[in-house]
């Protein structure tokens, strides 16, 4: 039951990540922002990416996978409340930083968490499948709530989507984390 639910919400957080990201060139342009401007705060949130995936490396399993799944996934969420109406470039540009770092923050902590609910590897293999539905299905979605360029509602679908996400994960990892440390005992 929990790979089911930890696979759930592997995908939950990819089709969160697909409704926003296919979407925040829009977004930008819709907050008033030139072409080149959300360019280049998207260009900008990559080089973010790269040092939150550093820091995922970097952090290992110090902390846990409980607590970087929650800073990352909430962080990710939070940063849609910014770049909704009009904003500045400085404010999409440190969202979408912020939120793109966030992500590869994460990612890895997911994979990891699914590398540790099945040793044989199979969990992970279908994370991946849920990962790139997830993927294909957040547009889709992201379109059907999408009306007269209102990107309100997108974001909260994201961040909805985010956010439920978190709630399937932690349960998961937990009584996993729980479970190795019987093992060891």
């Amino acid at each position: 039951g929990l790979k089911t639910t930890a696979l759930i919400a592997m995908f939950a957080y990819f089709a969160a990540q697909g409704v926003v990201w296919a979407n925040l060139f829009l977004i930008g342009l819709a907050g008033g922002l030139s072409e080149q401007e959300v360019a280049n705060g998207l260009t900008m949130s990559q080089f973010a990416g790269i040092a939150g995936a550093l820091l995922a490396a970097a952090l290992s399993n110090r902390f846990g996978r409980s607590r970087p799944l929650t800073i990352g996934i909430v962080g990710g969420a939070v940063c849609l409340w910014f770049i909704v109406g009009e904003f500045s470039f400085l404010v999409f540009a440190a969202a979408v930083g912020v939120y793109n770092f966030a992500w590869n923050l994460t990612h890895p902590f997911l994979l990891a968490a699914m590398g540790s609910f099945d040793l044989g590897g199979r969990v992970v293999v279908y994370a991946v499948a849920a990962q790139m539905i997830g993927l294909a299905v957040g547009p889709a979605l992201a379109a059907a709530v999408l009306g007269d360029n209102d990107f309100v509602s997108v974001n909260i679908l994201g961040a909805a989507l985010f956010g439920a996400s978190l709630i399937l994960i932690l349960p998961a990892v937990l009584a996993n984390r729980i479970e190795r440390r019987l093992e060891e005992v």
